[in-house]
Order: C-alpha cells, then structure tokens, then sequence
C-alpha cells in the first residue's frame, strides 16, 4: 500500500502564478471600456484570435489571456483551456474578445453557440461571462451583452 502512496506522490503538482506587471488595472463598467481595454490591440490580425480578459470583484483587470489563435474565419473555443487562465489569476468574472478579419462585426452561428458554452461553464464554475465582444480593424465592435444575447 504504501508503494502506491509513494506513486501517486510522484505525481503532486504545483500551480504558482507570477504576476508580471503591478500597475494599477482599469475598471471596465461599459462594452466601450471593454474595448479600450484590448480591442485595438486584436483588431488588425490577420487570423481570428480570442482573447480572456480574467476581472476581480470590482471588474478590474487581473491579467489578459490569448486563448487561441486560429485562421482568417475561425479560433476554436475550448471552456477547460480558456478558464485555467481565469482560475489561475482567481477571477471573479471574465470578458471574451475575438476579431474578425473581415469586418464583419456580426456574430456568426459558432460565435453564438461558444458563447453559450462559455456562459454555462462560467455559471457552474462562478466565474460568470460578462460579456463577448467582437472588434473588427475598422473601429467596429459587437457586445453580447449590448444585445442582451447574455
């Protein structure tokens, strides 16, 4: 027996984070602050990226994750890789961002449909999704939440 606590020893594993940067955070109470936030850095990709912001209790930025980086029309959505960031960085709340190339600032069915999954997630994990925006190169954006799809 204790051959197999001494295995499963071997196995421990330690999560530690370090916080790079102490500067004072934003606090984002509106889609337009929310965009300030990384909106232009995103919008001139070339390929879809999706970026967490991960929010404290007063909706201050902890730290900024990119998720995924896909192609000209895509970035896939995993809920388990994007809320290991915000877990991590003990986030009270998280924001979605992803661009989209094209312009378009419309969410396509598979924009609706990972923010549904996100949603969900968030719920039974505490960590609620605040809201998903969508930011194009020529200043555009959509919020989910503006349109009340959250």
């Amino acid at each position: 027996m204790k051959d197999k606590i001494n295995h499963y020893r071997r196995n421990l594993v330690r999560v530690h984070l370090i916080r790079e940067d102490s500067r004072s955070s934003p606090q984002i109470s509106n889609p337009e602050e929310a965009v300030k936030v990384i909106g232009e850095a995103i919008a001139s990709y070339d390929r879809e990226v999706l970026v967490c912001a991960h929010l404290d209790s007063r909706n201050r930025v902890l730290s900024i994750e990119e998720v995924s980086k896909g192609t000209l029309s895509s970035a896939p959505v995993n809920a388990r890789e994007l809320f290991t960031g915000a877990i991590l960085s003990k986030s009270s709340s998280i924001i979605l961002y992803h661009n989209h190339p094209s312009g378009d600032e419309l969410p396509s069915t598979d924009d609706e449909r990972a923010t549904s999954i996100v949603k969900q997630a968030g719920q039974l994990l505490g960590i609620p999704l605040l809201d998903h925006l969508i930011i194009t190169s020529s200043g555009k954006h959509y919020s989910f939440k503006e349109q009340k799809k959250l």
